[in-house]
């Protein structure tokens, strides 16, 4: 992996990160406090091994929920500026755990893709481009600013660098042998059977349900990146940049189609890595 994709992907989960708590933000005595729907006995009795693991969950008062939302909001930003930025990614993925586990019944699969990105990077040079750690240890050597796992060449090589590549390649692949054991996406179907869910379509997402050959086509396409998803570390340099931003247009449409929230853009902060 290039240090200055790993750069990119530490900016944009950061940014990633506050985004997503600014919505659940505008949400939070409803689904994180024992005023609202999900109060912390009936955590604690649904999901038993979950409730262990929140911090959110050591009260049911909106202010402290409140404190834990702005230190998150902290973290995520010395994230992003790359700012003492090993600590910054431990403190944004236990604070992200903690938030995840208070209320499971919110979370999708982008929340899981997000913890993996941040606790790869604990083990990667997050900071070592592009960050103000970068900037403090300007003075030393090249190894120092990129971190252990740098090969000669400037690209990082480690168990974790593998790891963050790998991961997003199962979660494409697993997603396409799912809906290869189904009708609706090997008809066609798929996608308009998305843009049918009203309370999740955009304007542009209603107005494209309108061109069903289109919808089909676009069907074929997203199945056939799927399935081929290995190509991701097969191919390298230009190709694996040109093939990873394939899934990236893929993703931005379906953010401006559908109301998905952060999810779309958490898949394309982890396709960043594929970048040369």
């Amino acid at each position: 992996v290039d240090p200055r994709a790993l750069a990119a992907v530490r900016i944009s989960v950061g940014l990633l990160v506050l985004a997503d708590l600014a919505i659940r933000a505008g949400h939070l005595t409803a689904f994180y406090t024992d005023a609202g729907a999900m109060p912390r006995a009936l955590v604690a009795d649904l999901y038993p091994g979950l409730a262990a693991l929140s911090l959110h969950a050591l009260s049911g008062a909106a202010w402290f929920q409140a404190v834990l939302f702005g230190l998150a909001g902290l973290a995520a930003v010395a994230l992003a500026l790359g700012y003492r930025t090993r600590l910054a990614t431990a403190a944004s993925l236990v604070l992200l755990v903690s938030l995840h586990a208070r209320n499971p019944l919110l979370l999708n699969a982008g929340d899981s893709v997000l913890r993996r990105l941040l606790f790869w990077g604990l083990f990667l040079p997050l900071g070592g481009r592009w960050s103000v750690d970068a900037l403090r240890s300007a003075g030393g050597s090249t190894a120092g600013r990129n971190g252990a796992g740098t090969t000669g060449h400037g690209r990082v090589a480690s168990v974790a660098s593998a790891a963050l590549l790998v991961q997003m390649v199962v979660v494409y692949a697993a997603n396409g042998l799912f809906k290869l054991r189904g009708d609706s996406w090997l008809a066609g179907d798929g996608t308009r059977i998305a843009l049918g869910l009203d309370q999740l379509t955009t304007g542009l997402g209603s107005a494209l349900a309108e061109f069903p050959a289109l919808l089909g086509l676009f069907d074929r396409l997203w199945l056939g990146l799927l399935v081929t998803s290995v190509l991701l570390v097969v191919f390298t340099g230009w190709a694996r940049a040109v093939f990873a931003g394939l899934f990236v247009g893929m993703h931005l449409g379906m953010a401006l189609a559908l109301e998905l929230g952060v999810f779309p853009l958490v898949s394309v902060a982890g396709l960043l890595a594929f970048l040369p």
